[in-house]
Formats: C-alpha cells, structure tokens, sequence
C-alpha cells in the first residue's frame, strides 16, 4: 500500500469535512449523522479508475514499509484478486470513515466481510512484476495475494484496501475549487521478503559387491562381473521457507541398466505416512510426488530423504544418477557418479610369448604412489589367471567426477614350470575416462635354467647360477690337482 494512502486515510477520518468542502461554521452547526450523510461533491461518481500493482521483493523484514523499491527484484507470476467491499459509497463521508475503520497498517477482514464483498478479477504480475486492473468503478476495493507462483518468498504479503479514487497529497483534499485533487489511477507496491533457495544433495553412499569391502570412498575390486555390483543412493533436500507448499516432487532418474532394488522416503528421519504422498517407478524413474495431506506437512527446515537401491553392471568409465526436486514449480538437479575400469592382464612366456594360466596376484590400491607395496597400501583383491592366460577384473575407482589411480599387481605364485619375478610388482594406472578398450597389461614369467630344481624365482637363478659356477671351479680345481699329481 503506498505511502500516499495511508495519510489520506488517517486525515480522511480525521478531518472529514475538509473533503466535502462545507465552512467552518457550517461544520460546528451539522451533527454527526448529517456528516456522515454529505456528499464528497468533486468526485466523479461516473469515472472509472485503475489500479497497478508494482511487486517487488526485498531482503528484509523492515524494508517492506518503505515506499516504492524500485530497486528491488520485480516478482513475476504472483497472483492477486480483487474484490469491491459493496457497502462503501465514496461520493458519502461516510463510506471514507469505513474505510478508515478497516485499519489501514493491518485490515480488518471479519468487518470487510460483513461489508459484502463482490469478486471483480484475479491476475498475475508479469515478467515486469506489475499486474494492471482497468474499469474500476468509484469505490473501495479489497486486493488479496492468492499465491506466490515459483517464487522463493517467506511469506505472503497482506491484504490491503484500496479506493478508487485515491486524494493527492499535493492538492488540498477535496477541495470543491481543485476538481484534480483526486487520482483515479492507483499504484501500489505491496512487497515480499526473499526466502533462500536449498539445494538437492545427491551422493552415492554404500557399494555392495566388491572383494574388500569398505566405504564408497574406497576403490575395490568387482567380486563378480556377471552379477555386478548393489549402489546405494541418497538424496537430501532440506524444505525452504515458503508462503506456501503448492507442489512437491522429489524423484531418481536410475542410470541406464540400471534395475531398482528398493526406495523409501523419510520425513526428519520417520517413515510418512502412506496417505502423504504417492510413488511411480516408470521408466527407470522414481518419483514421489506429495497429495494435499502431505503438503500440509511440509514445513520449512524439515528434511526429506529418499534411499534407492540399484543393481548395477560396471564398465569402462563412469555412471551418472540423477536426482531432482520439484518444488512450487522450481527444478532443483542433484546428480553423482560411481566410477569403474576394466582392466585385462596376459600372463605370457617371456621368450615365446605363450600364454599361461595359473599365475596368482594381489591387487594393491597405491595409495602414495611410488610403485611398490607398502604397509600404507590398501589390498582391494586377487585374482588366479584361468585357462588361456588372460585375467579380466572390474576396478571401482570411487565416487564423483572422473578419477584416476594406481594400481600394484604383485605376483604371489609363478605358472606351473616357471620363475616368480624378482621384482613381482606391476603398476598399472587407470582412469574412469569413458574409453571402450579396457586397461591392458601383460607379464611374462621365465622358465629356470636347470629343470626339475626349485623354483624360488630371479634370487633362485642367482644362487644356481652361483652353485653352477662353483661347481665348475671345484671340477676345474680337481683336474688340476689330478694333473698335478701324475706330474710329480
């Protein structure tokens, strides 16, 4: 309501008989009903009049009362109706101190009700925040805020009351000289306090299926390609404070292949009741959308979260899910990754490159990078390289944006008829790069060099290599001393 308004309201209750015009004398000699009962002679009874409303926001409580922000963000898509208050006649004194008694800072709605009230229009403020309401006929008009649309407001604003016309406040009111002295064209800027919009969290929290388990921050080895691996799902929104709760959905987009487990939905950590809200799981979408009762829950502060269990097939590279929440209109997108790699190994012959089975591995998560196993490197898994000499494993990198990490393969038994490596670990670095071809590695094994003797790898070579020498000597050493001998 302008500023404008409001004096004109308190000096047209105060000062009645300055907006008739009568004399002083004259106004000593009335009563009070022969007051009530005159005219307002320079309004014209046949005009029609406006109203503009101007909706802004402001950031805080106290800023509502000042006039015309017109720095402030404008609202578009606010709704409000108009009403004409029926037993009001501004051509009559009287019909200005009815007005004057609704209380212009706070309106009396029980005592406009009583009034009569006769719906003229409802409308929304467009892109602009301004809604016009043309052909008003004389009178006064009740002006209700039925809805704040998608916008983040705290709450609504308060009906007002305006006439139609309004007095100028640069013209003496009512002066039967100065026929200007009334504006049939009303502007008002009634005003909201901004709310804050709150995001959707939407992480990726258990995974189910890993040789080693351990939290979804840490990689691991798929136990299973075939059966995949079980993901966990949460997503969290925090409920805004709003005028008004007209929609709410909150909904899981499952990645492709994907397949549902199960989903649940909490209200601060308690199951709602069924009445509240119903559940869809078309299309790989799980949506849970609130009725009317459940809306009527919602208030701001409390926490919605929605678990969903899926059953996954891991790859090369990443899978994204995600989330969303719809709330009076608004979209508010959530969204994580789980990240995997294939990774193939070939245990091959050294010198003829033919492949062998049998070789058994541990696979390290290199956790400082250096390329050798530590006390401070995680063991994610193992594996034994079937028949035909080539091993396939799915890498579970970790959660989030594209990631990349070091593998140690280490070599704990050599094939069958072959030499364990002196130097038996293999760093293999992976990324979560959407690429088709998986990780390739390949490790060759040597055969010893006398058959049949222990095979306790490369240090083995050398103490054989050692013990051959020395046997060589000692026959170089005996044929000497025979040699000798026969000499003397």
């Amino acid at each position: 309501m302008s500023r404008n308004f409001k004096r004109s309201v308190a000096l047209l209750a105060t000062t009645t008989l300055a907006f008739v015009g009568l004399g002083v004398s004259a106004a000593v000699a009335e009563t009070n009903s022969q007051r009530s009962s005159a005219e307002v002679v320079n309004i014209d009874k046949e005009k029609e009049g406006s109203l503009t409303i101007h909706k802004k926001a402001v950031d805080k409580e106290e800023d509502i009362k000042k006039p015309n922000p017109d720095e402030k963000d404008a609202l578009e898509g606010v709704t409000f109706e108009i009403r004409k208050i029926n037993d009001i006649d501004l051509s009559k004194i009287e019909g200005w101190q009815k007005v004057a008694d609704l209380k212009a800072e706070k309106i009396d709605l029980d005592a406009v009700e009583k009034l009569g009230l006769t719906p003229i229009k409802s409308d929304k403020t467009n892109i602009n925040g301004e809604v016009k309401f043309d052909n008003l006929k004389i009178g006064a008009y009740l002006v209700t805020e039925k809805s704040i649309g998608s916008r983040y407001i705290k709450k609504i604003s308060e009906p007002f009351v305006v006439t139609i016309p309004q007095p100028k406040k640069d013209v003496a009111l009512g002066s039967p000289k100065k026929t200007d002295g009334w504006n049939y064209d009303v502007v008002a800027y009634p005003k909201n306090v901004w709310s804050k919009a709150t995001p959707l969290s939407k992480k990726a929290t258990a995974i189910e299926g890993l040789q080693i388990g351990g939290t979804i921050d840490q990689p691991g080895i798929v136990k299973n390609y075939q059966k995949g691996v079980v993901v966990t799902w949460d997503l969290e929104y925090v409920i805004p404070e709003l005028a008004e709760y007209r929609e709410f959905e909150i909904s899981d987009k499952l990645p492709g292949g994907a397949k549902l487990i199960d989903a649940d939905i909490k209200m601060d950590g308690a199951i709602p009741l069924t009445s509240y809200y119903t559940r869809t799981t078309d299309n790989n979408l799980v949506k849970y959308v609130f009725t009317p009762e459940g809306l009527a829950k919602l208030k701001a502060g409390q926490k919605i979260t929605v678990k969903v269990k899926t059953k996954l097939q891991p790859g090369n590279g990443s899978i994204k899910n995600e989330g969303n929440v719809n709330i009076n209109g608004n979209k508010i997108p959530g969204q994580d990754i789980v990240n995997f790699r294939n990774v193939e190994l070939t245990k091959q012959d050294s010198a003829s490159k033919e492949k062998l089975a049998g070789a058994e591995f541990d696979i390290y998560q290199d956790v400082d990078n250096d390329s050798k196993v530590t006390d401070t490197d995680r063991k994610i898994g193992q594996l034994i390289v079937p028949a035909g000499g080539v091993a396939r494993f799915t890498t579970y990198i970790g959660r989030g944006e594209a990631k990349e990490m070091n593998l140690l393969v280490k070599e704990t038994h050599a094939p069958k008829g072959y030499l364990l490596p002196s130097d038996a670990v293999t760093p293999v670095k992976i990324s979560s790069l959407n690429e088709t071809d998986p990780v390739k590695i390949a490790i060759d094994n040597y055969k010893p060099i006398v058959p049949g003797l222990p095979l306790t790898g490369a240090t083995g070579i050398l103490v054989l290599t050692l013990a051959g020498g020395a046997m060589i000597l000692l026959g170089v050493f005996a044929v000497y001393k025979a040699r000798s001998r026969k000499a003397a």
